[in-house]
């Protein structure tokens, strides 16, 4: 992950794309992959961080640097960190609210003691 945090309002974040080989490939119709690309989000407000990784959709030319762009921009004009239904009804493609989603998810549970497991 990207060790530069971008500061919000109240809240920090920062997203990455990494590469994760297959152990076999996978394949469907006309596509075969050995590896997946996957945006990768942390949020962190106080001493909690919640993190989450989100794919990007090749029917629907998504990338995850595609993904990661929409997320920074998302994220980048918010007054503060978003609850997860403004998350819902952000436009975002899919992988990203996915992503942004489930860390947010996360962040929520260990700021409550909680485990999302």
């Amino acid at each position: 992950m990207n060790d530069a945090m971008v500061t919000g309002s109240g809240f920090k974040w920062a997203v990455d794309v990494a590469e994760w080989p297959l152990r076999e490939p996978f394949v469907i119709s006309n596509y075969r992959w050995d590896s997946i690309k996957a945006v990768s989000v942390h949020l962190s407000q106080g001493n909690a961080t919640g993190r989450a990784e989100g794919t990007p959709l090749f029917y629907r030319d998504e990338t995850a640097q595609s993904l990661a762009d929409s997320i920074n921009e998302y994220l980048s004009h918010t007054d503060a960190l978003p609850d997860r239904e403004e998350i819902r009804t952000a436009p975002l493609p899919g992988g990203a609210r996915n992503a942004l989603d489930c860390a947010l998810l996360e962040l929520t549970a260990k700021q409550q003691g909680r485990s999302i497991a």
